[in-house]
């Protein structure tokens, strides 16, 4: 790491796909994913993201533009330094996480929390209520917005 962070209250952190998604359409809650990447591309903070939500992001934007689009986005992903964190490292914890808040707790999202956990780092999560009983029960996750 280099030198301190221009942005109060940035720090390493796992994207989930949601913000990212968020931060792609400039939705409310963009300028904290941006404030991240960017301190990410300077070497202030270190993220990281499972290739499950990193597929989750380009499915995504494929979906509502093109592949090459999606593409682009993932492209952008690893220039800003993004590491992409194997599901061979997270599988076995992910699926706890998906048993543990099952029936309706989202895969990607067990895999986003098992990244988290791996790296033991912060998760940072979209306002979806999928995250509730996981905050709940104590895990380190901040929302954007």
């Amino acid at each position: 790491m280099s030198s301190p962070s221009p942005h109060q209250g940035t720090q390493p952190v796992v994207f989930d796909a949601e913000p990212i998604i968020i931060w792609i359409d400039d939705d409310a809650g963009a300028d904290v994913v941006e404030q991240h990447l960017s301190d990410t591309y300077y070497n202030h903070i270190e993220t990281y993201m499972s290739e499950v939500n990193l597929a989750e992001v380009h499915y995504n934007c494929a979906g509502r533009k093109s592949r090459a689009y999606a593409d682009t986005k993932v492209r952008q992903l690893h220039q800003f330094g993004v590491q992409v964190v194997s599901t061979s490292a997270t599988w076995k914890q992910a699926a706890v996480y998906k048993d543990e808040y099952t029936p309706n707790f989202p895969l990607g999202d067990a895999f986003a929390l098992a990244t988290a956990a791996e790296q033991n780092v912060l998760l940072l999560v979209g306002d979806d209520t999928d995250w509730d009983d996981p905050i709940d029960d104590g895990d380190d996750i901040i929302r954007a917005p």
